[in-house]
This record gives structure tokens, sequence and C-alpha cells, in this order.
């Protein structure tokens, strides 16, 4: 389970990450921007921010980790923020908001509520995408043609295909035609797409693991 930590207070960052470590759960500090890793922050359970009385660039930094990590769920530390405060942190896309000091079975609990609340928006995304597969098609593919598929899923002509699984590109063109045919794809793209769709599947499926105790 990973953990991102937007805390500028060194006491705290030590805090969070004493209470979550021994869980099981990696803790990773953001900067304000840190371009090189935004593709494995967006694969994070939750985010941690903190927030102080009096500080009006609160609810700007909220909305700005918001629009960088989408729907990565946002948990607010208080560190004794009054009413209109809370309600501008959670209007800036806050999901939850925890006073502090607090205990670390309190932190932890939070975390892993925020990140059931994940589990579940990822499971039903999956499976309102899988209704739509045609998964008796699949389960028809080889193990060889399942990797040709990813691969066409990715753009991969017939050469990339027969270069990345060592085999000549007229093989390859053979198993894109098998995938065609057992698909009922129309297409390449058709194909591609289903494909996609698939590989997607499996990633959220896999991300949506039991929590660490």
């Amino acid at each position: 389970m990973n953990v991102l930590l937007r805390i500028e207070v060194r006491g705290l960052a030590d805090f969070v990450s004493a209470a979550l470590v021994p869980h099981g759960h990696r803790v990773v500090q953001i900067a304000p921007v840190d371009g090189s890793m935004e593709a494995e922050h967006h694969r994070s359970d939750v985010a941690i921010i903190e927030a102080h009385p009096l500080d009006a660039s609160a609810p700007d930094r909220i909305r700005s980790l918001r629009a960088r990590f989408g729907q990565v769920p946002l948990l607010v530390l208080d560190s004794g923020l009054v009413a209109r405060e809370r309600v501008e942190i959670l209007e800036a896309g806050a999901n939850t908001i925890l006073t502090i000091p607090c205990t670390p079975a309190e932190l932890v609990a939070h975390v892993h509520a925020l990140r059931r609340t994940r589990v579940a928006e990822r499971e039903f995304a999956a499976s309102c995408v899988a209704a739509r597969l045609p998964y008796g098609r699949l389960e028809a593919l080889t193990e060889r043609e399942v990797d040709v598929l990813r691969l066409l899923a990715r753009g991969h002509t017939d050469l990339e295909i027969g270069a990345t699984l060592h085999v000549a590109a007229r093989t390859a063109r053979f198993h894109v035609g098998s995938i065609l045919r057992k698909l009922l794809a129309r297409n390449r793209a058709h194909a591609a797409a289903l494909g996609a769709l698939f590989d997607l599947l499996q990633v959220e499926f896999a991300a949506s693991a039991p929590l660490d105790r």
C-alpha cells in the first residue's frame, strides 16, 4: 500500500511514517512538482496533507493535489482549523479530515478506511468494464495469443510483436489473425481495444489486493 505525504512539518511527517510503516505501508514524501514520479503516484492508495489554522493556501494546495492525482483519496491532518476552514478544505477536494494530535491507531484506521473506498471504486469501475467484455472469447485465446494481444493493445506492429516475443513477423501475423477470428474483431484496432480493456482489468484487480495489516 502506497501513501503519499505532502507534509512540511518534520515532526508530523515522522509521526505519520512511524504509524504507517509498521503496517507494511510505503510512505513517500512528494515535492510540490515531481513529474518524474507522477505515473507511480497515481497508483497510490491514499494521500495525506497537513492544514493549519489561518493557512489561506491550504485549499489551493488541496486543489493542486486533487488535480495532480485525480481520484487518490485525500486525508487532511487538522491542527486546529475552525469550522469555516474545515468546510473550505472539504469543498477543495479533501475526502476526510483527522484532527491532530491523534493516536497512531486513529491515523491507521483513517488510512485503511480511505483505502477501502479506493478499492471499492476500482472494483466498481472494473466491473462496469468487465460487463462489456466478451470473456467467453477471451478465454478461448492461448497464452501466446494473450501475449500478442497485450502488445497489439499497445500499438505494436507485427514486426515489433515478433521482435518482443522472439518470433518471426510472419508468426506474429498468424497469431494476430487467430486473435481476430476468435474475438470476432472487425480489425486490429477493434482487437487492440478489447486487449487494452482486458489488460486494464488485470491491473485494477491486482491493485485491489487485501489490506496490509
